[in-house]
């Protein structure tokens, strides 16, 4: 740690400050220091609120400063040192000519790292000085390499985010390759339910990890027939059946699972507490056929044991598909009504009142994401900002 400290802390001189309301005693404190070691220069102050003031703004590497002083005591300036950030961590000496044993033990229990009597020998306080210096440079130098370390997992974690956006990319482009109309579907709700999440107050991130899960909710559709998957017509039950398997082949596809019994040697699995924009993705293809009530498939899940995105993405699905009927687009008055009529049955109710409430909104976005589309999901998507 010793042999670390120059490297990234520096070569300059500690500066130590003495704090006495008795001039005389500072000021020969500060000549037998200096006196002692070219390591530290010495500053002095006879007045607690002053030193408060250059700590604060200019900082130290040590404090030397008695309890007992007018206006405020050292153990105030102790406190006030401990519970700012800035201060916290410059080590204090305390040097003092009390005898009251609970005022010492109260300046150990606020922080001090070390207590003197006066008179106090420069030479044992030089010592000390020296100590309170290794602690604090041990400190400053752990401070360094975790701010270097969680930079290097800032950057490392934003290499993977980009490595994920852009493995959905490219599935986003295999679902326009297979089935223009579902991938424009699947961009369209992507920015219905990025919209509710704002509305709803979710953190950013949040929503730019709902819009890329909500773009590929509908994944599973690519290894279905086109016919089946463009059919406007009632379908049969086994057709049904087979369409509802969707949500169950997108998740495979989003958590990787092959049903091949020769598995890639290179593949891994993430470790258990780990989570990705995938794992999201993966939630939002598997559920956003289930209902509020636990009448939907495949599992049958109800209520708060839906995963939100999916509850997000089952009202957005919806809206999408009423704005763009093939056979008469749903005008506002409907579809406030329809939303309205399966609130607490197919959708979550708060996230139904809360588009509601937006609803204006979210036709308007319906009508700019219409007017945007060039057939081209990759044209498309650069002119609205994905």
């Amino acid at each position: 740690m010793q042999s670390l400290a120059p490297a990234l802390l520096g070569q300059q001189q500690k500066r130590v400050l003495i704090l006495d309301d008795e001039p005389a005693v500072v000021q020969g404190l500060s000549r037998a220091l200096n006196q002692l070691s070219k390591k530290w220069v010495c500053e002095t102050a006879t007045d607690p609120e002053d030193a408060w003031h250059r700590i604060l703004h200019n900082g130290c590497d040590v404090l030397v400063t008695d309890i007992r002083m007018p206006k405020i005591d050292g153990l105030v300036l102790l406190e006030r040192m401990q519970r700012d950030p800035k201060t916290e961590g410059i080590p204090v000496v305390i040097v003092t000519g009390l005898g009251d044993e609970t005022l010492k033990l109260k300046a150990l229990e606020l922080g001090a790292v070390d207590l003197l009597t006066k008179p106090v020998d420069a030479h044992y306080l030089a010592a000390r000085i020296h100590q309170a210096l290794r602690w604090k440079e041990g400190r400053d130098v752990l401070a360094v390499l975790n701010n270097r370390l969680q930079n290097i997992l800032r950057r490392q974690k934003q290499e993977i985010v980009t490595q994920h956006l852009t493995a959905l990319w490219r599935l986003i482009v295999l679902i326009e390759q297979r089935n223009p109309v579902l991938s424009h579907h699947s961009l369209r709700v992507a920015h219905y339910t990025r919209k509710l999440g704002e509305c709803l107050g979710f953190p950013q991130d949040a929503c730019e990890e709902i819009y890329w899960a909500a773009a590929l909710h509908d994944v599973g559709k690519v290894v279905l027939p086109d016919a089946l998957v463009e059919r406007d017509v009632p379908l049969s039950p086994g057709e049904k059946v087979l369409l509802e398997k969707h949500c169950l082949f997108g998740e495979q596809i989003l958590k990787g699972r092959s049903i091949s019994p020769i598995d890639c040697p290179e593949r891994h699995t993430d470790s258990e507490g780990d989570w990705s924009i995938f794992d999201t993705a993966a939630e939002a293809a598997l559920n956003h056929h289930e209902r509020w009530d636990g009448w939907g498939f495949p599992h049958q899940r109800a209520r708060d044991d839906i995963p939100a995105v999916a509850r997000l993405v089952a009202l957005c699905d919806s809206f999408d598909h009423m704005v763009h009927s093939p056979q008469r687009p749903a005008l506002d008055d409907e579809i406030r009504e329809k939303i309205l009529n399966e609130s607490g049955s197919r959708f979550d109710p708060r996230f139904a009142e809360v588009f509601i409430a937006h609803l204006a909104t979210f036709c308007g976005l319906a009508e700019e994401l219409r007017t945007k589309i060039t057939g081209d999901v990759r044209n498309w998507a650069n002119h609205i900002g994905v």
